[in-house]
Order: structure tokens, then sequence, then C-alpha cells
């Protein structure tokens, strides 16, 4: 039998350590933030304790099993599709996390919960700044289109436009076939590349406009 105590001092372990982790949710302006990763770990570490204490002799396991899936249920409340993208993945998985450091808790594994919330916060501080430097990095090696001329003659108008689109286009180079077409190679940001490719292929004297694979692009002396 667990010490009153004791079960008072799991239950608010939970609660405070989930709620640290929310904490950096509500820095980010999440929508899922420290109220809530705090009810998380409450709720987690409560549905434990009380299959501990509450079903002795029977199946403690059913109940957590229980607690990860209805934890599942909520997550998927905290993702939206936001354009082509989703948002919110990384907030349900903190959320699952939560209720793994509650859980830990309630069933007094304190070296777990408290190995779990540094691994966390790790995760959520840490990574983000990677992630963050991941993102610059892909901005500063642009994606390179590639736009197919039925004649060079038109390249200053070519440049000219793609520059409405996105004033950081450069052209990288030009290549000249012997049967008087030519072929434009422009750096785009990655993210408006497709976009540029789109437009550039819809105007006259173009035959064709294709973002280079990572594989085949090659090196221009201005880059």
């Amino acid at each position: 039998m667990v010490p009153a105590f004791e079960m008072v001092g799991r239950v608010l372990l939970a609660t405070l350590l989930a709620g640290v982790i929310g904490l950096e949710r509500e820095f980010h302006g999440k929508s899922a933030g420290l109220r809530t990763y705090s009810l998380v770990g409450l709720g987690a570490g409560m549905f434990t304790l009380a299959s501990i204490v509450g079903f002795v002799g029977g199946d403690e396991s059913r109940v957590a099993a229980q607690i990860v899936t209805g934890v599942g249920f909520l997550g998927a409340g905290a993702i939206f599709r936001e354009g082509v993208g989703v948002e919110g993945l990384t907030t349900a998985a903190g959320l699952w996390a939560a209720a793994a450091i509650g859980m830990a808790s309630g069933s007094g594994e304190y070296l777990l919960a408290g190995t779990g919330t540094v691994a966390a916060l790790g995760v959520f501080f840490g990574l983000y700044a990677i992630d963050e430097w991941v993102r610059r990095q892909r901005v500063a090696v642009p994606a390179h289109v590639e736009v197919f001329l039925e004649s060079p003659g038109r390249i200053a108008e070519i440049v000219k436009f793609s520059r409405r689109i996105d004033p950081s286009i450069r052209q990288l180079g030009m290549d000249r076939h012997t049967d008087g077409t030519a072929v434009l190679t422009l750096a785009v940001v990655e993210e408006k590349a497709h976009l540029a490719a789109e437009m550039m292929a819809s105007l006259k004297g173009v035959t064709n406009a294709r973002v280079v694979p990572a594989l085949e692009k090659r090196r221009f002396p201005t880059e």
C-alpha cells in the first residue's frame, strides 16, 4: 500500500514535470501550453496511481494502456492542416511524452520521470535550435530552376519577370545549344522554386521550366 503522503507527492510531481514541458509550448504560443500539459501529467499520474492502489491483484497494465490511447486522441486535436503543411505534430508528441512522464511519476519511478523531462526539454530547446539552423541552410543553398528557351534573345525579359515573383532570384548561368535554343539557370528560394517554374513555363518563348533535383545541380562561379 502506498502511503498517503507519497501518493500526494507522486501526483504533484507528475503535474509539475509535465507543466515544465508545457512552459516551452506556452512560450512558443502553441494551442496546448502550460495548463494543458499540466492536466495531462496530472491525469496520467492519477490514473496510474489509482490502478496501483485500487486494483490490487488485478491487471494494472490495462489502465496504463488506456492512458496511451486516450492521450493519442487528445493529441490528434492539436494537429491541423495549414495550407500544404501540417501543424501541431510536435505539440501532440509532447502531450504523449507528458503522459508518459505522468505515468512514471504515478508509479513511483522518479528517476525515469526526471530523465524523461530533461530529455523532452532537450528535444524542444536543443533540437529547435538545430532545426532553425537547418532551415537557414536550406535558404542559403537555394534551389535551381532551369528555363528552356526557344531563343536566347528573351533571357533579359525572363529574368525581369522572374524577379517579379521574388526579387532575390539570381541568374546563375546560360547554356546555348547548336539548334538555337538555350537553357537559363536561376537560383530560387526553395519554397518558391516550384511556383517560379510553373509561372515561367507559361511564358511565350519558353518550352519548359523545371526545378533541378539536388543530384543534378551544378556548381556555378556566382554561387
